[in-house]
């Protein structure tokens, strides 16, 4: 089965740019108990504060505690292709609820959509998508065997401010960092994990905590000897870290979240769980789980982790075939309005006023957070990249 390059950040998720060796994967991800349907509506996004837990000698497993639909205030960002294969990423959909309450799924990239770059280069195919804070990049294939040599190989760059309706093209870079010396006390058998920042991070030799390049303690937690680090994913508003690993002599994976102003931490065996894509709140997290052979439908399913009590709600509502292998790499919280009929784009104002200043300029298709302030056919918004404003509610889909 495919496993994502390294760790994905994140939104604020945090994508790896080094990607793991096969083997520090777990080979044989261990059932998911408890996937029982549930009748109960879909969550509201608000959360409330994380228990206090006592650390068990043996962590307890992530449960599917139910099936949820899809909150009508999330929006998902899905990277398409074939699952149980080899291939590249697809590119990426989206899907959310419409205000009349049906799901609409959207094509957002390919390969081929995608601006021309230098000499109209042929694009290969997509190496891999990271995402750091409002910006999404895409990397296609421009130099060598991405595939199965990427030490040896180049991308071309693309980067999207508004959700991934639009890329700019920022040249080409080495698809792999060049090697460096762990420092003293690190698991130097394992890569390090690189973040958005350029830190690099890397398990301790006894397992107890994860190190910085320098050698100074990142973050107390007890991964266990032999680990691998997959994912580091921070939410600096709720002061939390959350962690995925694996120890490949045990053929497990393990989630584990820190808080850093009461130093409480959560430890739970992974199970099913594929990757994170991002905290939603400081208590839960967005992330894929894999279902195959396990349950009917799609292989990979969004989940939404409560890592307060280890339960998951697996959001069993988005199935749509042309979502292939469905991981989430993306998402954002509502409500929404999308940008629809401009021809071009559509001003974002600062002030509800024709003749105001234009900070940014929103494509058609793009989703805005619908802030819920109206002003003489003016609506107040937020784009993907944070910016907020107003914009002529003839434009808007809300």
């Amino acid at each position: 089965m495919l496993r994502p390059p390294g760790a994905l950040p994140f939104s604020l998720t945090i994508f790896l740019l080094l990607a793991c060796t096969a083997e520090e994967r777990a080979s044989t991800p261990s059932p998911t108990p408890g996937l029982t349907p549930a009748s109960a509506p879909a969550p509201r996004l608000d959360a409330s504060p994380i228990p206090a837990q006592p650390a068990p000698e043996v962590p307890p497993e992530l449960r599917v505690a139910g099936r949820i639909p899809l909150p009508a205030d999330l929006a998902l960002v899905l990277e398409g292709g074939c699952f149980g294969c080899d291939g590249p990423p697809t590119g990426l959909n989206r899907v959310y609820r419409q205000p009349s309450g049906s799901l609409r799924y959207e094509f957002l990239t390919t390969a081929e959509r995608l601006p021309s770059s230098i000499q109209d280069q042929r694009y290969q195919s997509f190496t891999r998508f990271l995402v750091t804070e409002s910006i999404v990049q895409a990397g296609t294939c421009a130099y060598g065997d991405c595939s199965w040599r990427p030490e040896d190989a180049r991308e071309w760059v693309f980067e999207s401010s508004d959700g991934g309706v639009t890329w700019t093209p920022r040249g080409q870079r080495d698809l792999m960092t060049v090697a460096v010396q762990a420092p003293l006390g690190a698991f130097s058998q394992r890569r390090p994990l690189r973040l958005p920042d350029a830190q690099l991070l890397w398990p301790s030799e006894d397992g107890a905590s994860i190190l910085r390049a320098d050698g100074s303690r990142f973050l107390t937690l007890n991964l266990g000897v032999d680990a691998a680090l997959l994912q580091v994913i921070e939410d600096p508003n709720a002061d939390v870290v959350a962690v995925l690993w694996s120890r490949p002599k045990e053929g497990r994976l393990y989630l584990g979240a820190v808080q850093a102003s009461t130093g409480q931490t959560y430890v739970y065996r992974a199970g099913n769980l594929y990757s994170l894509a991002g905290w939603l709140d400081g208590r839960r997290l967005i992330g894929t789980l894999t279902l195959s052979g396990l349950d009917p439908g799609p292989p990979n399913r969004p989940v939404l982790i409560d890592i307060g009590t280890g339960e998951m709600q697996a959001i069993n509502e988005v199935d749509a075939p042309q979502l292939g292998r469905g991981l989430v790499r993306l998402f954002f919280k509502g409500p929404f309005a999308r940008v629809i009929d401009t021809g071009s784009c559509l001003n974002l104002r600062q002030a509800p006023d024709a003749n105001a200043p234009v900070p940014d300029c929103m494509a058609d298709g793009v989703l805005v957070t619908d802030l819920g302030q109206t002003n003489g056919g003016w609506v107040r918004v937020r784009t993907p990249a944070g910016l907020e404003g107003w914009a002529s509610e003839r434009f808007l889909e809300r």
